[in-house]
C-alpha cells in the first residue's frame, strides 16, 4: 500500500505541474492577445478599461485628467503607395515616438486603425499641450513617411457628472476640429 500511495502522489504532482505549465502558457497567450500585433501597445479593450479606471481614480482623488487622441493623417496613402509593410513600420515608429514623448506614468494605447490614445493623470493643460507638441515634432522626425499627427486633448478636468466617455468625445471633437482647420 505504501508504494501505491507514493506512486499516486508522484502522479498527482506531475499532473499539478502540467496544469501549472498549461496555466502559464495560457497567461502568456492572454498577455500577447492584450497587445496590438503591430505596435505592441495595449488594444482598444485595454484602452477602454484603463480610461475608465483612470477616470475613477481621478474622481476619487479630485485630480486632473487629460486625454489625447492622435491620428496619423493620410495614413491610407502609405499603405496604398508603399504597401502594408511600410504602413506597419510607420505605425511602429509613430507608437515609439508617442511613448518616447510622454511621462513614464502616462498610458499609451492603439485606439484603432491609425489612431492612438494617451491618458495623462494629474497633468496640467500646459503639460498636455507640451506633450502634444513633442509628439507631433518627434513623429515628424522619427516616422520617415508622409504621416503627420494631430492631437485632440481635454484636460485638466474637475467637474461632477461627467463620465470618461465625455472626455474622450471632447478630445475626439477637438481632433476633428483641428483636422478641419488644416484642410
Amino acid at each position: 500500500m505504501g508504494l501505491a500511495r507514493v506512486q499516486l502522489e508522484a502522479e498527482e504532482q506531475a499532473y499539478i505541474a502540467e496544469l501549472e505549465r498549461a496555466l502559464e502558457r495560457a497567461d502568456k497567450r492572454m498577455r500577447e492577445l492584450s497587445r496590438d500585433g503591430v505596435t505592441r501597445l495595449p488594444t482598444r479593450l485595454q484602452c477602454d478599461e484603463h480610461v475608465d479606471d483612470a477616470w475613477h481614480r481621478t474622481l476619487r482623488s479630485g485630480g486632473r485628467f487629460g486625454v489625447m487622441i492622435i491620428d496619423a493623417d493620410n495614413f491610407k496613402r502609405i499603405n496604398d503607395e508603399r504597401g502594408h509593410s511600410a504602413g506597419d513600420d510607420a505605425l511602429r515608429r509613430i507608437a515609439g515616438a508617442i511613448r518616447a514623448s510622454v511621462r513614464r506614468a502616462d498610458f499609451v494605447g492603439r485606439w484603432g486603425g491609425d489612431e492612438f490614445i494617451v491618458v495623462m493623470e494629474g497633468a496640467s493643460a500646459e503639460g498636455i499641450r507640451r506633450v502634444a507638441i513633442n509628439i507631433h515634432d518627434r513623429v515628424m522626425v522619427e516616422a520617415p513617411t508622409s504621416v503627420t499627427v494631430g492631437c485632440g486633448l481635454q484636460g485638466p478636468i474637475k467637474f461632477i457628472g461627467a463620465v470618461a466617455q465625455d472626455i474622450i468625445d471632447e478630445a475626439d471633437r477637438d481632433l476633428l476640429a483641428r483636422k478641419k482647420g488644416r484642410s
